[in-house]
């Protein structure tokens, strides 16, 4: 008996039942596929074909198990920017300012859309690190990029903890598609600017002082390592401009040459002036010089200023301004120029300060007389300016010298200071021309009685020499 299994024909013996023949293992339908053949010409291809399928099958899952993938195919090299030469524009630099920098490189066809180079500049630290400085963008054109760096001031202190006073930079180069180059070391500086302070002061367009016969002062009539008592007189007619040449140290040369503003201020009466000028001051320099005019004129009147401090101020350009220095200078301001006699130091003294404030002949010849009315009386002789020695008239009565005492100068200039009744005269007129007023004249000496018409000069010698007041007329012609 027999009965169909879906792999073969089972036969079963039906007089033995438990004795019939096993069917064969049921196989899969995979087996059954690749199952080999009995017989017949196809079987050794077979065999080969399944070899090689079960080779790759193995190598199949050996890469898998290495976690292999399917491998693309190898791609293109990408395209590289050389960049070369990285330069800064000069090779010393300051702080805080800006400088050049560039470098070479040339883009290839597939990224020349791609121009941009970016620079980014680096302080070394005292202990060797670096600091960012700055970063600036370029673009690479006919085989080269620039850019301009700022070069700002590390943050950096010195073993006293003051700032550094210089720093090395360096800057490095960088495109997206290549690699970073950087450029040689730029020492660069902290700037040093110029001080300055007034040294001399010379005055031009002034009309010079005689030192009471023993000549004029000379230039500079302001220095400053002198004592204020030895700085020269100074004097100007009447609504005139000031011009000084100012010569000033250079206390702290610049690292660069650089333009200096020089400005000055002071207030002579009524009138304020002021002084603005620019001098400019190289490394080198020592000493420096400008020639300056006051914006305003003196006072239009006469006067005598004893107490104006001229302030001096600089500044560099791009500085704060700095106090330079303070000067002060005797000044007397005339009516006019002087006329036919010297410029004596004691003359202005007693007329500038007597007629200050007169501005025509007649008011100043009033009020210039005045000195000699507040002087009456022993010991209250006006001084001369040279040495302080009292002025007098026939100090040593009877015995007064004869001669060399008739003159202006001979009161100037003389030791005990004293002259008789011409000398005196003449002292007055003097007075008056160096002011420019030359209608005064000496006409006749008369003792003091009711019909001698004159003005009061002081006597200074004892009245029981000479006991008569002598009375001096300086007649001015119409």
């Amino acid at each position: 008996m027999a009965y169909q299994h879906p792999v073969g024909i089972v036969m079963l013996d039906p007089f033995n039942p438990g004795k019939g023949k096993d069917p064969p293992a049921k196989k899969s339908w995979e087996e059954a596929l690749i199952q080999k053949p009995k017989g017949g010409g196809s079987g050794p291809r077979i065999k080969a074909e399944d070899e090689a399928s079960n080779q790759l099958a193995e190598e199949s899952e050996e890469d898998f198990k290495k976690g292999d993938k399917v491998k693309d195919p190898p791609s293109p090299p990408k395209p590289e920017v050389v960049l070369s030469n990285p330069k800064w524009q000069a090779g010393s630099a300051f702080f805080d300012e800006t400088m050049g920098a560039s470098v070479e490189g040339t883009l290839p066809a597939e990224i020349s859309h791609l121009t941009r180079v970016t620079f980014t500049v680096n302080a070394k630290t005292p202990d060797g690190k670096t600091e960012r400085i700055d970063v600036q963008d370029g673009h690479l054109a006919n085989g080269k990029a620039s850019v301009v760096l700022t070069l700002w001031s590390p943050p950096f202190k010195d073993m006293q903890g003051k700032p550094v006073q210089q720093a090395d930079y360096t800057f490095k180069a960088k495109h997206r598609d290549g690699k970073e180059v950087e450029s040689p070391k730029l020492t660069v500086k902290r700037k040093i600017h110029s001080k300055l302070s007034l040294k001399e002061l010379t005055f031009k367009g002034n009309n010079p002082i005689d030192n009471d016969t023993f000549g004029n002062f000379p230039a500079p009539e302001w220095k400053v390592a002198r004592a204020q008592t030895d700085q020269a007189p100074v004097a100007y007619a009447r609504n005139q401009k000031i011009i000084l040449d100012a010569k000033f140290a250079v206390d702290v040369q610049p690292s660069l040459a650089e333009p200096v503003e020089i400005s000055a201020k002071t207030k002579f009466g009524s009138s304020s002036l002021e002084w603005k000028g620019t001098v400019n001051v190289n490394p080198g320099d020592t000493q420096v010089t400008l020639n300056l005019t006051s914006d305003r004129t003196l006072p239009n009147e006469v006067g005598c200023f004893e107490t104006s401090d001229i302030s001096w101020h600089m500044k560099p350009k791009g500085q704060p301004e700095a106090a330079a220095g303070t000067s002060r200078n005797l000044l007397y301001v005339t009516l006019g120029d002087p006329s036919g006699t010297p410029n004596y130091w004691t003359l202005l003294e007693i007329s500038c300060k007597g007629a200050a404030g007169a501005k025509d002949e007649d008011a100043f010849v009033k009020e210039s007389f005045k000195p000699f009315t507040n002087s009456l009386g022993d010991g209250k002789g006006i001084r001369r300016k040279r040495d302080g020695v009292e002025l007098t008239y026939y100090k040593m009565g009877g015995g007064t010298p004869s001669s060399g005492v008739f003159a202006c100068s001979d009161l100037l200039s003389r030791g005990d200071g004293t002259g008789r009744c011409g000398a005196w005269a003449r002292f007055q007129v003097a007075m008056h021309q160096a002011h420019g007023v030359t209608s005064s004249a000496v006409i006749g000496v008369c003792q003091s009685r009711p019909n001698c018409l004159s003005s009061k000069i002081a006597p200074s010698p004892p009245r029981e020499a000479f006991p008569s007041l002598l009375r001096i007329k300086a007649k001015r012609n119409a």
